[in-house]
């Protein structure tokens, strides 16, 4: 199984609503997520099963990946956002696809990373990484058995 992680972009720091839910990219982050698009292109990703935030800043994101890639399924979940390790291992247990994207908030994400790796991982603003998870199922996925098969970041 395959657990593909991917942080937003680069973010406002305050929304014109006030609310965090409703931050949008900056231009920094626009050209982060253009680049992380080139960097999926040569990855056989389409097929992945994606489940985003439904905040601002991760739609906007993935919108940019769309651009270059087609997903087969992206499901957007308001219980992504901001979601704790733990809210992402039970959302993760209760999946039958084999190959799965969450694009979303830190801490959540690098908590999982780091739970699956066995070793401090930090996703900054728009990180990305790939895990091998030795399971049959997602519920059978056991802490620090997971294999990093990628790690991207673009820098600008």
């Amino acid at each position: 199984m395959i657990l593909h992680l991917l942080r937003h972009s680069k973010t406002n720091q305050i929304s014109s609503s006030g609310k965090d839910f409703d931050r949008k990219l900056l231009d920094r982050g626009k050209e982060q997520a253009r680049m992380m698009a080139e960097h999926f292109k040569n990855m056989s990703i389409a097929q992945t099963s994606v489940y985003c935030s439904s905040a601002i800043r991760t739609r906007e994101t993935l919108a940019i990946l769309q651009e270059e890639i087609i997903f087969s399924e992206i499901t957007y979940l308001d219980d992504l956002y901001l979601a704790s390790q733990a809210s992402l291992l039970q959302f993760l247990w209760e999946k039958d696809a084999e190959d799965i994207m969450i694009v979303g908030h830190n801490e959540g994400l690098s908590d999982l990373a780091s739970y699956c790796m066995g070793s401090e991982i930090h996703l900054k603003t728009c990180s990305y990484i790939k895990i091998n998870i030795s399971a049959l199922n997602w519920q059978e996925a056991i802490a620090s058995k997971g294999q990093m098969l990628d790690f991207y970041r673009p820098l600008i």
